[in-house]
């Protein structure tokens, strides 16, 4: 059998839109209702999706059996959608080669998102077996939904009290090797404020390949607070992984920075941030300028 799983094209739309309303044709007599999303799009739906996400079919014969799109936003998430397979063919892992596609297009997202039927849980059970966690639950036209997502970030957990001492001595590690203008005893009056942050915020730990904590960052609602890597594993990607996931999953929008510290502010201004503001002191008063920085979802 020949089977090809490749990016569709514009004219693949309407045999696209036959397999859609095949597929959930199928899932509307399971559960009582045709008024589904994909068994109302007209084929100019179908066909306006190409200039919004990236298509993917997969062909068997010459004859589109699978199809999904992916759609990712400027927040290093990408919408998964639209998932339909051949009645005649599910269960035959179709539906999984097409979804790790969309994951393999798009490496720069840390969160993939969905939604499903609560009404059909052998999606909700196989989504599951993807690695995505249920999220929540809406209703769409009446119909309950399942939303779901998945974290691709590797090495990023939730941290706890247990790790809030190998985090202080990151912080120090980093603030020595980056902090050239803060003295001494700033670093000593500092310490003790760390220890007492860490135990106000959500914070999320980064490790090596090898298990080992190598960096961490700390977040207030939408806010970075602190995000320190040791200087030994800077410049390896690891902040840029703490960062894509903070703002994947927490909306994070803003961040203050020490003016003095340009290479933490061309770090944010990578990823969006822009400076809105600027403090002459530091929160403890001390004349180190601070840079108030946001970026736009």
């Amino acid at each position: 059998m020949d089977k090809i799983l490749e990016t569709a094209v514009i004219s693949d739309a309407a045999e696209i839109h036959e397999l859609r309303k095949k597929a959930f044709g199928k899932v509307g007599d399971e559960i009582g209702r045709y008024d589904l999303p994909l068994l109302m799009q007209t084929l100019e739906d179908v066909g306006s999706e190409f200039s919004q996400s990236k298509v993917f079919k997969y062909v068997v014969k010459g004859k589109i059996i699978g199809s999904i799109t992916g759609t990712p936003d400027n927040n290093f998430s990408c919408t998964v959608g639209k998932l339909a397979v051949d009645p005649e063919v599910q269960h035959s892992g179709i539906g999984t080669g097409l979804m790790n596609a969309v994951e393999k297009e798009f490496p720069e997202c840390v969160r993939f998102k969905l939604f499903t039927s609560r009404k059909t849980p052998y999606t909700i059970k196989m989504y599951k077996k993807l690695g995505y966690f249920i999220d929540g639950e809406d209703e769409m036209n009446g119909m309950p939904i399942v939303l779901m997502s998945k974290n691709t970030a590797k090495y990023i957990f939730k941290s706890g009290p247990e790790h809030h001492e190998a985090l202080i001595g990151i912080w120090e590690e980093s603030v020595r090797a980056s902090h050239y203008f803060i003295t001494e005893e700033d670093i000593h009056l500092y310490r003790g404020h760390v220890g007492e942050a860490l135990r106000s915020m959500d914070i999320y730990n980064i490790t090596d390949e090898y298990g080992r904590i190598i960096g961490f960052t700390g977040i207030d609602k939408n806010k970075i607070e602190m995000l320190f890597i040791t200087p030994e594993a800077s410049g390896n990607g690891y902040g840029s992984r703490l960062m894509k996931y903070v703002i994947a999953f927490h909306n994070i929008s803003q961040v203050d920075v020490n003016e003095q510290n340009h290479k933490a502010a061309l770090f944010y201004k990578k990823y969006g941030f822009t400076v809105t503001g600027r403090s002459e002191k530091d929160p403890s008063g001390n004349p180190y300028p601070i840079l108030h920085m946001e970026r736009k979802k």
